[in-house]
């Protein structure tokens, strides 16, 4: 009987996407919920996890089984009847609906589903089965019910039968997990080598300069009148231009690589390679604030180009262990003014 306690470290233990007590207020994703079938009892669990979780309202843990379920309900109803000071029959209901959910096996198999957002036959519902288990089997043992020799080899086959299921469904998850991560990494590589391929032919053809990027820039009147205020202060001679901030987004080489797309560790596994600070696409997003120069005058639609301030010039790799050339000229930033009339506050 010692060693049959063993098994009950696994049995508090939840699978992703549960907590064990206190349980939190249900968060449930937004995604597409997947369950074995459009049957009536999905629906019923779907509208259960949305409107109050059976778990929170009887304050039980996922692994709970059904006599913790029912010792949970007896519990809480005593406090909750009608006929008994600050209870209430919608209080009542509700436990009884929750332990009506939670002690049917095929209705609480659909909620589970539903929390967790995973298909009703999913490793981790077959695992937090084996879990309760566990749980029912301790319980027996605590409350005196395995006695005679037959009831405790019973006990220990079951303790068994459960520890091993367990220990199957810990393999077969890692395994979907490593060929997860691998598929992972093979599309990583198969969308570095699409970039870098682009990269190549873009050189060939076009040379180093980056990408020309066009941008709109809204303004008023009234921030064409302030900056030239603020601009020609001091007694300065009044300019006929005045320059604005703009948040501007352009590519830039990866800092980490400088546009290689690999990273050091020559003899290491190409899906092992890939840069991680660029994922091995070479370059990268930067935001960054631009001056533009406008005239006071601007009209709308008006366009001005700031040289140099578009997507960084592209680097050449010159050798195979990933040696770049210095960057080329940087691409221009296309600024088209969108001047706001009065009562305007946005510009389709």
């Amino acid at each position: 009987r010692a060693g049959m306690s063993a098994p009950l470290a696994v049995a508090r233990v939840a699978p992703p996407g549960f907590t064990l007590n206190p349980v939190p207020p249900p968060t449930r994703r937004r995604g597409r919920v997947v369950v074995a079938s459009a049957s009536p009892s999905a629906n019923e669990a779907e509208h259960a996890a949305r409107d109050e979780n059976p778990y929170e309202v009887l304050g039980v843990d996922v692994t709970a089984s059904k006599r913790a379920v029912r010792d949970a309900f007896r519990a809480a109803a005593k406090r909750a009847h009608p006929d008994t000071p600050g209870g209430s029959a919608k209080a009542f209901d509700a436990l009884a609906k929750a332990a009506d959910v939670l002690t049917d096996d095929a209705r609480r198999a659909q909620l589970d589903a539903v929390l967790l957002d995973v298909p009703a036959d999913s490793l981790s519902l077959e695992e937090l089965r084996w879990s309760r288990e566990l749980a029912a089997l301790r319980e027996s043992e605590d409350a005196g019910e395995v006695k005679d020799p037959a009831a405790v080899l019973e006990a220990a086959r079951a303790y068994a039968a459960a520890e091993k299921a367990l220990d199957a469904i810990a393999k077969r998850k890692k395994k979907a997990e490593d060929a997860e991560k691998l598929r992972r990494k093979e599309d990583a590589l198969r969308a570095s080598q699409a970039a870098r391929l682009e990269i190549t032919s873009r050189i060939a053809t076009k040379g180093l300069r980056g990408n020309d990027v066009a941008v709109t820039m809204t303004v008023t009147s009234e921030m064409l009148t302030e900056a030239l205020e603020a601009q020609s202060s001091g007694g300065k001679k009044v300019p006929d231009r005045v320059t604005l901030p703009l948040r501007t987004t352009t590519m830039v080489n990866c800092a980490k690589c400088n546009g290689w797309g690999e990273k050091e560790g020559h003899w290491t596994l190409a899906l092992d390679k890939l840069c991680v600070k660029c994922g091995g696409m070479c370059r990268v997003e930067k935001t960054s604030t631009v001056r533009v120069p406008l005239r006071v005058d601007a009209l709308d639609g008006e366009r001005v180009v700031v040289e140099g301030a578009g997507d960084e010039g592209y680097r050449k790799q010159v050798t195979a262990l990933g040696e770049m050339t210095e960057p080329g000229p940087g691409g221009d930033l296309i600024v088209t003014v969108a001047l706001l009339r009065d009562g305007e506050t946005t510009r389709r």
